[in-house]
Formats: structure tokens, C-alpha cells, sequence
């Protein structure tokens, strides 16, 4: 089979000196035009026949590469005749392009973030022992909060503003859970929560907020928007440098680390970036 396909490589390509020599690879299994097939591109129309890779074999493999040269020779002759620009066809290959554009920003983005911002960074005892220092009343708290959790920063308001009106804080919570049993536990009071566990978007609020008091609307990530109530407060008059805390903390500095330097890469990306805006985004906001 090997030499099959060498022999068939070569036929292709004097029978066509103009095209571009493919790279030796062993997952290229035919070239048409210069246009290489694939193992993946087999693997592909398998899976998609319905009956998985496994069930076919040498000779299905053999039948299955054929259609594909097929069905390149057809492809590179609707180019060469100009279909692959009608509107219908950019209509439907559009969405299906953006989808591998974004499969290939996402995975190739977190790979080279992950690579420029967590690769060795390192987070030592005395680090940890300072932050332990530096926050021991934080570390020492515990809050009972309760909160009215939006997907919207104007739903957010318009509870904040029933609320300032007089309502109370549990009935303007309970209305997103009308059909719960009267002698269910609210899902909206949290309890008695470490500081390890309150969301990083809460923090400038929590401190300045008297028992009983709700907060302002709090926006955090993933277009999530809040309410809180702090219920009461609670202290631990000698908090301990524990493994659990330890291990918070170390969490905590090499997220505060990480982010840093994602923030002076994109900086970075973007001083030596050329980015043009468009007339179709004139109308965006900024």
C-alpha cells in the first residue's frame, strides 16, 4: 500500500509540474493537484458513514479514499469555474469557517496563554506568610450572606431599586423560585461562607457593608450580577496558618501573578499589533 501511494504521489505530480510539491508526511495518504488527503480526512468520513472507523477495513479504507479524491477533483473544478464565489456557497461555508477560526483562536489561545503566564511561576513561604499577615481579619471572617443572582446588570438594578422601595430582600430573591416548597432551605441565603470562598467581584463592597445592609449592584465575570446582604459576621480571634489556608493562599498569589501577566502580554500583542476597524464597526460601542 505504501508503494501505491508513492507511485500514485509521483504519477500526480509529473503529470503536473506546475503544482506546489507536497511535504513528505506519513499521515498524507494521496495528493490531487497539489491538494493533500489525510489520515484525518479519512478518519473524518468514516466516523461520519455511521458505523465507526472500526468497521471497515482495507478495502473500505481503499473505497472511502477514492470518494475523497473524488470529491476533491470535483471541488478544485467548481473553484476553477468560480462557484466558490455565489452567494449561497458563502453563505453556507461562512458559518462553518468562523466555527474552525474560533476552534483554532480558543485552543491555540489557551495554549499560548498558558505557556507565557503560568510556566514558572512560583509562589514562596515567605509570599504566603506575608499575605497571611497582611489579611488576617479577612482570614478570620466568616460572613452569613445572602444574594439575588441576575443574568443581567438591568435586572440587577430593578431588584436593587424594589428593594430601596421597601421590599424585602427575601421576597425580591424568592421570585426567581415560585414553584419551590414552602418548606424548602432559600437557596439565595449562603450561609456562613470563608473568605476563600466569596467571589473576587465582592470584595470592595463586603468590608464597607453594615450587618443587614444590601450592596450595590455588583457586576463580575461571565455576565454575572449580584446583590448581596451581609446577615451577620462572625470572627475566629486566632486564625491559623492551616494547610487549607496555606494552600488558598498560594492560590490565590499565583492567580494574582497569572493575571499580571496576561495583562502585560495582551498589552504587549497589542502595541506590536496592527488592528484595523472597519465602517461595519462604526456603530459599535467602545
Amino acid at each position: 500500500m505504501r508503494i501505491f501511494y508513492s507511485f500514485l504521489f509521483v504519477i500526480m505530480m509529473g503529470c503536473n509540474p506546475s503544482v506546489e510539491p507536497v511535504p513528505h508526511r506519513p499521515d498524507i495518504l494521496v495528493v490531487v493537484n497539489g491538494t493533500a488527503i489525510t489520515e484525518a480526512d479519512l478518519t473524518h468520513l468514516l466516523d461520519n458513514r455511521g458505523h465507526g472507523r472500526e468497521r471497515f477495513g482495507p478495502e473500505g479504507r481503499r473505497a472511502a479514499l477514492e470518494l475523497l479524491v473524488e470529491q476533491e477533483l470535483l471541488r478544485q473544478g467548481a473553484e476553477d469555474a468560480g462557484l466558490d464565489r455565489e452567494e449561497d456557497y458563502l453563505a453556507t461555508i461562512g458559518p462553518l469557517e468562523a466555527e474552525l477560526q474560533a476552534a483554532k483562536r480558543r485552543l491555540l489561545g489557551d495554549r499560548y496563554l498558558h505557556d507565557q503566564t503560568m510556566r514558572g511561576v512560583e509562589v514562596s513561604d515567605a509570599a504566603i506568610a506575608h499575605y497571611f499577615e497582611e489579611n488576617k481579619t479577612k482570614i478570620a471572617t466568616q460572613w452569613h450572606i445572602k444574594q439575588i443572582a441576575r443574568d443581567s446588570i438591568a435586572e440587577i438594578e430593578e431588584a436593587r431599586h424594589v428593594i430601596e422601595s421597601g421590599g424585602a430582600f427575601d421576597a425580591v430573591a424568592a421570585l426567581r423560585f415560585a414553584a419551590m416548597p414552602s418548606n424548602a432551605q432559600a437557596p439565595w441565603d449562603l450561609g456562613y461562607l470563608k473568605w476563600q470562598q466569596i467571589p473576587q467581584a465582592w470584595w470592595p463592597h463586603l468590608d464597607g457593608l453594615a450587618d443587614g445592609q444590601v450592596s450595590p449592584a455588583i457586576s463580575g465575570a461571565g455576565s454575572r450580577h449580584w446583590l448581596i446582604q451581609v446577615v451577620e459576621r462572625r470572627i475566629d480571634p486566632a486564625p491559623k496558618m492551616d494547610e487549607a489556608t496555606t494552600s488558598a493562599i498560594r492560590t490565590i498569589l499565583r492567580n494574582e501573578e497569572t493575571t499580571m501577566r496576561k495583562d502585560a502580554l495582551l498589552s504587549d500583542l497589542r502595541a506590536g499589533a496592527t488592528i484595523t476597524w472597519t465602517e461595519a464597526t462604526d456603530s459599535m460601542p467602545h
